[in-house]
């Protein structure tokens, strides 16, 4: 199905937009969303309150951006400042997308599947920047050899990167741009790391435009097409004979040099040996942050069946009432699995790869209650499995959860594995955002208690979010958001 024709009259409003004006009224909307910042005076807003779900939202805000470098010009008669112009653009963004779905085959029938795909769109934008997630990636990348890979690829190491985008999000959260040269005034660092950081993640309005056009979709994933403004935060601009680098959207370069430095090193020798022993160490440390004396930590340990040399899983996790295996995933949904509508190939793929994790859980449970462990031995308490992602893969349709669990006992048939161990010990896949509150309610609750409403109730479909707002809202009132206060304070006193 090709919606070009319903596209053009779009296009054809957005042309009447200038670019550079355009991306900053944009950049104003979003950081009232992200940063609860106050919209300038000099955009006008509507003179009526507005709810939710006639407001403008975030990711509506990231789609009007990816427009408006594709089709603004230089120069136009309409403003996005202006009321009646930007809900004019809204009130027909929405509509496109309205009649996008109406005209897609097996819509109806997809509604189920549809959710996952809304989940990734919109889920993300709900959750501001925050230092949780920038001391968390700072920690996985900065392990040595990760750090080493950083170094190689980058031309900075972790330190470097994260102090210049502290740096640079610290300017750009009040500001639009930045006129060149830039004055670097942050001991350690010199302008050549500055100017490293900022051409590895800036472009010009050219070749972001040229980019923007191949990734556009004109079919049913229209509103789900890849931004390349998370590749490219930073935009070079000229103007009056001054050159500037403008940040439309400061959450994308806070995005991108966290968890996003990821896509531009995976692709590196060795890089995901050491991504995945960075974040099971990562998970180790969180445990050491949060351990009380009722948890006992147990490491991963090499074990042997004949003469075959096995791990086990990467932590136990034990308390006076369960034990938890804790296997720890690097493993990333593609952008294909995100946002197709069809199911395909990369989805069917990453489901097949999310159910062999499953199932190596599984495997290392047999052994380990056949006492071949040498390092634990079942103390007749209950065991939950738990695999723990680095990125959450948002398990909430319903299609989904039957396909992974259709693929997982397949695997167990293929593997001769005894499917009653899927009923006797209940696993549990949540990302890591997630489980560093979870593990924390562990410590207040128990693990027993967690774990067995979770798993052994109607929260058993549920993300773990969901299911601690509900069940332990209380407790979750409780946890530290964050963990290693004294990484973020060592990242932001090399900017003094």
């Amino acid at each position: 199905m090709n919606i070009y024709r319903l596209y053009k009259p779009f296009r054809n409003y957005m042309r009447q937009f200038p670019t550079i004006h355009s991306l900053s009224v944009i950049r104003a909307y979003l950081q009232r969303h992200q940063f609860g910042q106050v919209i300038p005076d000099w955009i006008e807003t509507s003179r009526y309150p507005l709810d939710m779900a006639t407001r403008e939202q975030p990711w509506e805000l990231d789609l009007f951006a990816k427009e408006i470098v594709l089709n603004a010009s230089e120069r136009g008669s309409l403003s996005f400042a202006r009321w009646k112009d930007f809900s004019t653009a809204l009130n027909m963004l929405r509509a496109l997308e309205n009649e996008i779905y109406g005209v897609t085959p097996e819509a109806d029938r997809r509604v189920l599947f549809e959710i996952f795909r809304i989940a990734h769109r919109q889920f993300p934008w709900q959750s501001r920047p925050n230092s949780r997630g920038l001391v968390r990636h700072y920690k996985i990348f900065s392990h040595a050899e990760l750090n080493a890979i950083l170094r190689d690829q980058i031309g900075l190491d972790a330190q470097q990167l994260y102090t210049i985008g502290m740096a640079l999000i610290g300017h750009y959260i009040t500001r639009f741009e930045m006129r060149l040269p830039a004055q670097v005034k942050i001991p350690l660092l010199t302008p050549e790391m500055f100017s490293q950081f900022v051409q590895h993640f800036s472009t010009d309005l050219s070749a972001l435009k040229a980019a923007t056009g191949t990734s556009q979709r004109y079919d049913a994933d229209y509103a789900y097409g890849y931004n390349p403004m998370r590749r490219w935060p930073l935009l070079r601009y000229e103007e009056n004979g001054s050159e500037f680098f403008l940040a439309p959207i400061p959450t994308h370069l806070f995005r991108k040099f966290t968890e996003g430095i990821y896509y531009d090193i995976c692709s590196a020798p060795g890089f995901s040996q050491a991504f995945g022993d960075a974040f099971q160490s990562y998970v180790g440390e969180v445990f050491q942050a949060v351990k009380a004396d009722r948890l006992t930590i147990v490491p991963e340990q090499p074990y042997r069946v004949g003469r075959d040399d096995k791990r086990s899983v990467d932590w136990i996790v034990q308390d006076g009432s369960a034990d938890l295996f804790v296997e720890c995933k690097t493993k990333r949904l593609r952008l294909e699995s995100k946002i197709n509508f069809a199911v395909t190939n990369e989805l069917d793929d990453d489901l097949d790869k999310m159910a062999d994790a499953v199932l190596q859980v599984y495997k290392t449970i047999v052994d380990a209650l056949a006492n071949r462990y040498e390092h634990w031995s079942w103390r007749e308490k209950p065991l939950f499995p738990l695999i723990v992602t680095l990125e959450e893969w948002y398990f909430l349709s319903p299609d989904i959860i039957s396909n992974l669990s259709a693929r997982v006992q397949n695997k167990f048939a293929e593997s001769d594995l005894d499917l009653a161990l899927l009923e006797r010990y209940p696993y549990t896949i949540c990302g890591i955002d997630d489980f560093e509150f979870a593990i924390q309610i562990m410590v207040q609750v128990g693990i027993e208690p967690f774990m067995r409403e979770k798993c052994l109730s109607e929260y058993r479909t549920w993300n773990l979010h969901g299911f601690m707002s509900s069940k332990f809202s209380a407790n979750l009132g409780n946890v530290r958001h964050s963990l290693f206060d004294d990484v973020f304070g060592e990242i932001h006193s090399a900017l003094q």
